[in-house]
């Protein structure tokens, strides 16, 4: 991969990356971040606003994560 590589990363791979920090969605966040450029639309940034605010992820997040 070069540096010039671009992933774009769906709602559910991020939020199993957050919850789950030894998890293959992990791994491929932290490769993506450190190989290449992350793109995300607004809607996407908007979904994973949306459902991190759930109640169920409260116990696993605080807000201001």
């Amino acid at each position: 991969m070069t540096s010039n590589s671009r992933f774009v990363l769906d709602t559910g791979v991020l939020i199993s990356a957050l919850l789950l920090p030894q998890s293959i969605p992990r791994q491929a966040v932290d490769l993506a971040f450190t190989q290449g450029i992350v793109l995300a639309s607004a809607d996407v940034v908007d979904e994973l606003d949306e459902v991190l605010r759930r109640p169920r992820f409260d116990r696993y997040l605080r807000e201001d994560e």
